[in-house]
């Protein structure tokens, strides 16, 4: 026996947040689910134009991306991890566990993943209240269609809808999978 104290770290959970979309929102701007795009950059700019396109016709207070762009909670925290892989910084940290910012491309994946959800914000295109959400407010808004989109940790979205006995709101919900990376 070394008498020698350790810690030890153990995954207790594996995520994929899938994205929640309210395909009657998309038609309504005049897209099918088949526009959406699969890259990643233009899979979050499609949504943009069906901000754009809803505005054009009057829907007010309905927003093209739900994107957590607080600091409360582990979604917020989920989506960078998302848009910090998808821009090539999944190496952020090496197999000994030591921080890789000295790689370029991962240093510029950070910017990415930070800068892209910002931006969406301050252009309009998240709700103003999603600055300080928590991890349930972005299913609250995608609940209440203020939001097209929702980059969420679950399918509770869907099983809440559901169990409220809301099937018609429950079946013009599609859960789509992240997009590729924009390689």
């Amino acid at each position: 026996m070394t008498k020698k104290r350790a810690y030890y770290g153990v995954p207790l959970t594996q995520d994929v947040l899938p994205n929640h979309i309210w395909r009657p929102l998309v038609e309504k701007a005049g897209f099918q689910m088949e526009d959406i795009p699969r890259t990643w950059d233009a899979f979050y700019d499609f949504f943009k134009e069906v901000h754009k396109k809803l505005k054009a016709q009057g829907v007010r207070n309905v927003y093209g991306l739900g994107l957590n762009v607080t600091t409360n909670g582990v979604d917020p925290n989920n989506v960078f991890n998302y848009f910090l892989i998808a821009y090539g910084g999944g190496g952020i940290v090496t197999k000994d566990g030591k921080l890789h910012l000295d790689d370029a491309k991962v240093k510029q994946a950070v910017v990415h993943a930070l800068t892209y959800p910002a931006t969406a914000y301050k252009e309009g295109f998240v709700p103003r209240g999603a600055i300080n959400w928590n991890d349930a407010d972005d299913n609250n808004a995608f609940h209440a269609k203020q939001i097209v989109m929702d980059l969420d940790g679950t399918i509770s979205t869907e099983v809440a809808i559901l169990s409220q006995g809301k099937k018609e709101d429950y079946d013009a919900i599609v859960t789509m999978g992240l997009a590729q990376s924009n390689d």
